[in-house]
């Protein structure tokens, strides 16, 4: 007999509430503000393999893919007095970034392949069918915990190369994870999947502007209904969403770094992601 799929599911699910955002410095991102979870989200998941011990496991593998969604990411900057201007910045949609859906993998993965990391032992994410007789499950591991950041000053050319200081983020990220195996043939088995989302937008102003604004020396502020995480039930079938399922093994299509990459790039002076005016109370369009 040949190797067959049993059985595919997601057994259990934990939801990491989102973090305040955290004012720090480094010498790679100077000062800046990060967004991220209070702690990783997790996954666990069964696969179930039957066959005979003259089937080859060549080829096969098991893992979990997952396709992101910006839906929102800008943030305003704005100056100390009237005549220094304001600078908004589009990393979401609009201008800066079209491609609303992307496959979010490491950093480290095989160009080319689509699962969430590089092949590692079970149960960290991605392996083989195990050499041990068969019926054979395989238990698997996956973890998240999203990280995005903005700097705290920027330079307005509008307003004679004025500084800007960070006034106000929004970020929206939605999630598609999804439990698939690859058999010897590369074709994908999608088995199970869940949703979930993180959100952040908070209001920021320095205490002071001269000497410059220390990581201490800022107030933060949520926005009322503006910050959270949630996470769906376990759906122990394959996404039925067209759109998500065309990108989940789409080995050519931008990955959610190059992407994210793309997004700041536009950002920067000159690009469509980057609008500066000489007002400082502008109000932009966030939408575009």
């Amino acid at each position: 007999m040949a190797i067959a799929i049993e059985y595919g599911r997601i057994t259990g699910l934990i939801n990491a509430p989102t973090r305040a955002p955290a004012i720090t410095w480094d010498d790679t991102h100077g000062r800046y503000v990060g967004f991220t979870l209070v702690a990783r989200n997790r996954a666990d998941g069964q696969v179930k393999f039957t066959g005979n011990g003259r089937d080859s496991r060549d080829g096969w593998d098991v893992g979990w893919i997952q396709v992101a969604e910006a839906r929102t990411n800008w943030g305003m900057y704005r100056g100390e007095k009237e005549e220094d201007g304001s600078v908004f910045v589009q990393r979401g949609g609009g201008s800066a970034n079209r491609q609303r859906m992307c496959l979010d993998i490491s950093r480290r993965r095989i160009i080319g392949d689509v699962f969430t990391r590089t092949k590692e032992a079970a149960p960290w994410c991605h392996c083989g069918i195990p050499t041990v007789p068969f019926p054979v499950t395989v238990a698997l591991i996956e973890q998240d915990q999203p990280f995005d950041w903005y700097d705290l000053e920027t330079k307005n050319a509008l307003a004679k190369g004025r500084t800007n200081y960070l006034d106000e983020v929004q970020m929206e990220f939605k999630f598609c994870t999804v439990l698939s195996v690859r058999d010897s043939a590369r074709t994908f088995h999608h088995l199970a999947h869940f949703y979930w989302s993180a959100r952040w937008h908070y209001t920021f102003h320095p205490k002071r502007y001269s000497p410059k604004p220390e990581p201490e020396d800022w107030t933060v502020t949520p926005v009322e209904g503006g910050n959270g995480a949630t996470m769906s039930a376990a759906y122990q079938f394959p996404p039925r969403d067209a759109n998500l399922t065309r990108v989940l093994t789409a080995k050519h299509t931008l990955d959610c770094h190059g992407v994210v990459d793309l997004a700041s790039q536009n950002t920067r002076p000159g690009g469509p992601g980057r609008r500066e005016y000489a007002d400082r109370n502008h109000k932009p369009d966030v939408r575009r």
